[in-house]
């Protein structure tokens, strides 16, 4: 017959057991030395990491011209730290490459006077630093900085910055002027190097890790000890930026491409059309622009960015200013 066994509450521990074994999966995407890739978001392939004017942006390659390939360059990978191997590698991302090796003579005064391999180009760069040197300039909030959608905190931009790594140094340029070098060696993120972090290992997808620092106004000071390793990249309105938490990181995903790593003239966009309907605006071709309707005295109707190529605003009838990008067109809505 059954039985049944009693015990006082909490003496059995069988089910307490765990076994702990060593695992194989990585925690970070790598990369070959020498790929030039592309990297676009996961959700959405066509929506892709590329340079648009001075900063690092997110375009629709359907609808823009652009190039997005970018030149994997190694920071620190394969390295070891107190006998162990890091797990973390990190890279810079370049366009415009040129690799230069032997016995190169640089003719640029204060320049090492040869390099035996040495990568130049444009290197992708967190602004933050930048932002808080030249943050007594009333302009450097938008040459440098981007308002998250709440309108409260402040995130670094990034851009590509010509310069060029040699050893385990990279020096940063400005009209052929070192302005800044940054040491490579150590496991820690700095402005340049970034890691992929992975969301999900079989579907290949991850967040970009790099250093964050916060901003502070012009009545408070920054300092190094402030800067962490826990920065990832994510996408407001038109441009990426280092924000603080990983939570809020996009998911990209990447792949290799035969496009070379070169600067985009320009980007030129699809024919942005607005037409006036009964009781809304049509706004087609503005895919990831701000999109304002004011009426005709000026009272804002809608603020938005603009989720498709083809977007319905509700308005009064009357007259419209619809404005995309800066670009105002007026309107008469039935």
């Amino acid at each position: 017959s059954d039985q049944v066994r009693t015990e006082p509450m909490y003496k059995e521990s069988d089910n307490d057991i765990v076994i702990l074994r060593d695992g194989d999966a990585a925690e970070y995407k790598t990369v070959a030395m020498g790929d030039t890739v592309t990297i676009f978001r996961d959700e959405n392939p066509a929506q892709v990491l590329t340079e648009n004017g001075s900063y690092l942006s997110i375009l629709n390659d359907y609808q823009f011209e652009v190039n997005p390939a970018m030149f994997v360059d190694t920071a620190y990978v394969d390295r070891v730290e107190n006998g162990v191997k890091n797990n973390r590698p990190q890279y810079m991302l370049v366009v415009n490459p040129e690799r230069r090796k032997l016995d190169h003579v640089c003719n640029v005064p204060g320049h090492p006077e040869a390099h035996t391999d040495t990568l130049y180009g444009r290197f992708l760069v967190n602004l933050m630093d930048s932002a808080i040197l030249h943050k007594e300039v009333s302009t450097h909030k938008t040459d440098f900085l981007k308002k998250d959608n709440y309108g409260a905190t402040y995130f670094a931009k990034l851009a590509f910055v010509p310069g060029f790594h040699t050893g385990d140094s990279l020096y940063l340029m400005v009209n052929d002027k070192k302005v800044d070098t940054l040491n490579l060696a150590t496991p820690d993120f700095n402005v340049a190097k970034f890691s992929f972090r992975y969301e999900d290992v079989e579907a290949g997808s991850f967040k970009i890790q790099t250093a964050y620092k916060p901003y502070a106004s012009a009545d408070k000071e920054v300092s190094d000890a402030q800067q962490t390793n826990y920065g990832f990249l994510k996408w407001i309105n038109d441009v990426l930026v280092v924000a603080n938490n990983k939570n809020v990181g996009d998911v990209f995903n990447m792949e290799t491409t035969e496009e070379a790593p070169t600067a985009n003239e320009s980007v030129e966009a699809a024919e942005v059309s607005v037409v006036a309907v009964k009781g809304a605006i049509i706004v087609k071709g503005a895919a990831g622009k701000v999109v304002t309707v004011a009426n005709i005295l000026g009272q804002t109707i809608a603020n938005q960015v603009a989720a498709s190529d083809n977007v319905t605003i509700a308005a009064p009838a009357g007259i419209a200013v619809v404005t995309v990008d800066g670009e105002a067109t007026k309107v008469v809505v039935k």
